[in-house]
């Protein structure tokens, strides 16, 4: 198994705050999971979503998987991945994260095979951005564990593992105000992002 090919989009949240389902955002004029999967496949073979809905996914051609843990969040999602990585790690982004930064993606790459860490993660604000980061197929064991017996803190999960943070000061040097962390949860962030981009190409 090489060591890095496999990305994951997690799509299985339930949009509570949104209103409705955040799979089906659209940005560009295409479907966010779509716009999304195209920045990745600039630097990964396999793309892969976990989603409760894998009949939106039918004509991409990506590959889908639903969580084996339902209803149990975050975690579960990351479990679902990294069973279902075609690599040693997975790199793991939400569908609701528009903005991607492939440099950052590289830096991170580079910090794994350095260090050997098993995951690869972000502080920004003084909190760890769990997505945006890679993780290790062998963690999927603990996250396991951990579901089974009720225990769903993906920040527990990090905290326990090897665990490389990449701090704020080093991470601006690639994003400088580090939109590749902007999510969207709320009809007010989508149209706060979408007048940002109109803006932009304005």
């Amino acid at each position: 198994m090489k060591q890095f090919g496999t990305a994951v989009i997690l799509a299985g949240g339930k949009s509570t705050r949104m209103g409705f389902d955040k799979q089906l955002l659209t940005l560009h004029k295409q479907k966010i999971y779509t716009h999304i999967g195209e920045m990745l496949k600039k630097e990964f073979d396999d793309i892969l979503v976990v989603t409760n809905r894998p009949e939106l996914y039918a004509d991409t051609g990506y590959r889908v998987c639903s969580d084996a843990f339902a209803g149990m969040g975050p975690l579960a999602g990351i479990h679902a991945a990294l069973l279902n990585s075609h690599s040693q790690y997975a790199y793991l982004f939400a569908c609701d994260m528009p903005v991607i930064c492939l440099p950052y993606i590289r830096h991170l790459k580079g910090i794994i095979q350095n260090t050997g860490a098993q995951i690869c993660v972000t502080r920004r604000g003084g909190r760890i951005e769990p997505f945006n980061g890679f993780y290790h197929v062998g963690l999927a064991e603990d996250a396991s564990v951990r579901l089974s017996s009720g225990s769903s803190s993906v920040f527990r999960f990090i905290s326990a593992a090897d665990t490389h943070v990449v701090e704020e000061g080093e991470a601006v040097r690639f994003d400088k105000t580090l939109r590749m962390f902007t999510n969207i949860n709320t009809k007010s962030e989508y149209e706060s992002y979408l007048s940002g981009l109109l803006s932009q190409e304005g």
